[in-house]
């Protein structure tokens, strides 16, 4: 009943201008997010991930871009769903979206064949592997550390955690305030000399940094590749959520957990 309502009165998203800004562009995001939520399924996903909270009181939510799909050279916009039995989060975290939390470890299995494909530079490095789920899986509750007739599978892990990077930003004087521009911007130097009151200088910002482990080898570390440095890579979805309780099993509480003793 809770979750059916849900995907029958779900929202859409939708982008607004703000300060007087001219709507044409924000009208074409919102048609561009309308048509990728429709093809790729990003409104049944979230759905989906509402149900799995109201089971297990917690799931985490990520996007990405798929460059297996049809689209090889941009990628297809995504949304993954970590259920309870696959993520480690920072325990002390308070924000709803968890931009306060230090890191968030997640862990899949898959093929060998699939894991030649996603880190092609890396082949070398893989041949010699072999599938051992138990010996390396550290999320006991995935049913793959229990399927002993198929023991091929490989264990990746992603582990996010917090930095600090350097970052150009464009600085007024006048206005005492920070600009950001694109990075590969080519005419920064023409806007600079057309207008002196602005300067580039380099900032320290907060960012988020990603280790990519297969099996017990390092495949990638670096910053974000989802392109940004303040929200956290993994976005939290809730059926109950008290961040100040001091303990840690009640923090996170689902829709079944509170009602099982009353049907009981």
């Amino acid at each position: 009943m809770v979750t059916g309502y849900q995907r029958q009165h779900r929202k859409s998203i939708s982008y607004l201008p703000s300060e007087g800004a001219d709507p044409n562009t924000t009208d074409q995001y919102t048609r561009l997010i309308t048509h990728v939520c429709n093809t790729e399924g990003i409104h049944e996903q979230f759905s989906k991930a509402c149900e799995l909270a109201a089971i297990s009181g917690m799931v985490l939510i990520q996007p990405y871009l798929d460059y297996t799909s049809s689209d090889a050279s941009q990628g297809s916009m995504k949304l993954k769903i970590w259920e309870y039995n696959s993520f480690l989060v920072d325990p002390y975290f308070r924000n709803a979206d968890m931009s306060d939390a230090s890191y968030v470890w997640t862990q899949e299995y898959i093929s060998k064949k699939e894991a030649e494909e996603r880190f092609p530079d890396k082949i070398e490095v893989i041949a010699p592997m072999s599938g051992t789920p138990q010996r390396y899986g550290s999320f006991y509750f995935l049913p793959e550390n229990y399927n002993m007739a198929r023991n091929d599978l490989m264990v990746l892990s992603y582990v996010w955690y917090k930095w600090k990077r350097k970052r150009k930003k464009l600085y007024s004087k006048s206005r005492n305030q920070f600009f950001d521009y694109a990075q590969d911007q080519e005419n920064i130097d023409e806007l600079l000399y057309n207008i002196p009151d602005l300067e580039l200088v380099e900032v320290t910002v907060p960012t988020w940094k990603l280790a990519v482990v297969l099996n017990d080898q390092l495949m990638f570390q670096g910053d974000n590749p989802l392109g940004f440095d303040d929200a956290c890579p993994a976005i939290p979805v809730f059926w109950n959520y008290e961040p100040h309780n001091n303990y840690y099993d009640l923090r996170v509480r689902s829709l079944i957990r509170p009602a099982a003793p009353s049907l009981n």
